[in-house]
């Protein structure tokens, strides 16, 4: 398999290696199959609109090279800062995300066979920071979804912190809620 490396301080334009590695969530996403990327520690602002598939012997691994320090914090452009749609066989594992306001942490739309592990979501200030919608055959397993902050307008926390559309066949384990 192909590995490829993110890092705050490397750049698009290298080669994406551990010496060189890439800079940005973008930049990232737009990995094939049977490739996994590794985040080194640090802050990522940004967004990730992950659209291609793996298969079942070559997924798609979006990793933090060391579990809960490849902090993901939102962009400008986008209300999620994890999208992954229309695609199967990805894994998403260990980021946190600790997002600006009024942004939201991770749609899954439209997938089969996806992975959501080992992450820890906090800080979202509008409703609704996770959905997934028409997903299948998945697994969302060891998240902390800690601090939803949004507030309705008698000041009050308000709001779902995870929605599920059409969802079936998806294990759902050890997931930690706290508002």
């Amino acid at each position: 398999p192909q590995i490829f490396y993110v890092a705050p301080d490397g750049n698009d334009a290298n080669p994406g290696t551990e010496a060189k590695p890439w800079k940005t969530l973008a930049k990232a996403s737009k990995v094939t199959a049977g490739t996994t990327v590794l985040f080194k520690p640090g802050r990522y602002e940004g967004n990730m609109d992950i659209t291609h598939s793996g298969t079942p012997e070559a997924p798609i691994v979006f990793r933090s090279e060391k579990p809960g320090l490849a902090v993901f914090t939102g962009g400008k452009s986008r209300e999620y800062t994890v999208v992954i749609r229309d695609c199967h066989y990805v894994q998403l594992d260990g980021f946190k995300f600790d997002v600006k306001p009024d942004r939201r942490w991770l749609l899954v739309q439209n997938a089969w066979y996806c992975t959501v592990q080992n992450c820890h979501m906090e800080l979202a200030t509008i409703p609704n920071p996770i959905r997934c919608n028409n997903v299948h055959y998945s697994k969302f397993d060891n998240l902390k979804v800690f601090r939803s902050q949004a507030r309705g307008s008698d000041r009050q926390v308000t709001g779902d912190m995870w929605n599920n559309d059409f969802v079936t066949h998806t294990v759902f384990s050890r997931i930690y809620f706290s508002r």
